[in-house]
């Protein structure tokens, strides 16, 4: 299902309507400018995102066999900013990047939790005093979050490029 969303985003991109839907994205006055009509464009939007929502929903329900209201908590929504600022804004390929980073940081965590042991505040047992573990990885990403803010606000996506185009330029670069 991943490959197939993937897939068919990018096919999107490449359209007529992808092009009206990044234009709107950009800067939404200009596009009204050029003839793309506002109201349609963003109700495709909210579909098209709406239906990539609800099938991802539908996935994490039936793996979870249950869901429940406590499984979406700000941590969670933290991760999925985090996600898409570290991959990088506006490009299925950070999109993808920056999940597959953020996810494989946090399982990094849980997996050499014993490297940790010799952070003085951090408190490996869900009991006692200090910073949980759960709480240092939500610190974890804010510090992702703040960083490519500050040094790399194109994300992962965009440093690729830009080192894809120095390269591609190299003799004259």
């Amino acid at each position: 299902f991943v490959l197939i969303s993937v897939v068919a985003a990018k096919n999107l991109v490449r359209t007529r309507q992808g092009r009206a839907l990044q234009s709107v994205r950009d800067r939404d006055l200009s596009a009204e400018v050029i003839g793309v009509n506002l109201a349609r464009t963003k109700t495709m939007a909210f579909a098209v995102s709406g239906a990539l929502a609800a099938l991802s929903g539908a996935l994490y329900g039936s793996y979870l066999q249950s869901v429940t209201p406590e499984f979406f908590n700000l941590g969670l929504s933290i991760q999925y900013v985090a996600m898409i600022i570290v991959g990088g804004v506006g490009t299925v390929f950070g999109a993808v990047v920056g999940a597959v980073s953020v996810g494989s940081i946090e399982r990094l965590i849980d997996r050499f939790r014993w490297l940790f042991q010799w952070i003085p505040f951090l408190n490996l047992s869900p009991s006692g005093r200090g910073i949980t573990l759960q709480n240092f990885v939500r610190m974890v990403f804010g510090g992702f979050i703040i960083s490519f803010l500050m040094f790399f606000p194109l994300g992962i996506a965009g440093l690729w490029n830009r080192i894809k185009r120095y390269f591609q330029s190299w003799p004259f670069s």
